[in-house]
């Protein structure tokens, strides 16, 4: 499932990986899954790169930025899978 992306408030068709926005001069809000938001000011001619990262669950927001960004929560998944691999080892244990 392709996550949902708007420019400037206005929804726009990408898909996973690079995509190229061509945009006016200005200041322009990016959005991606209501929750990681970047306001980026684009001179005449200029390009500019966004990364974005989702977050690694759904308690995590999405980051947005100028260069790679680290997925936020992969920390929290990390321990959630531990526990959870953990727990079925020792039920597994004991049948």
């Amino acid at each position: 499932m392709k996550p949902d992306f708007r420019l400037d408030g206005v929804k726009v068709a990408t898909g996973f990986g690079e995509n190229f926005l061509p945009v006016p001069p200005g200041i322009h809000r990016v959005e991606v899954a209501g929750q990681a938001q970047l306001d980026v000011e684009v001179a005449p001619g200029q390009v500019i790169d966004v990364y974005c990262a989702p977050g690694s669950t759904i308690l995590n927001k999405g980051l947005l930025g100028p260069s790679t960004q680290e997925r936020p929560g992969l920390g929290l998944f990390i321990a959630i899978m531990t526990v959870a691999i953990v727990a079925t080892l020792v039920i597994f244990a004991f049948l």
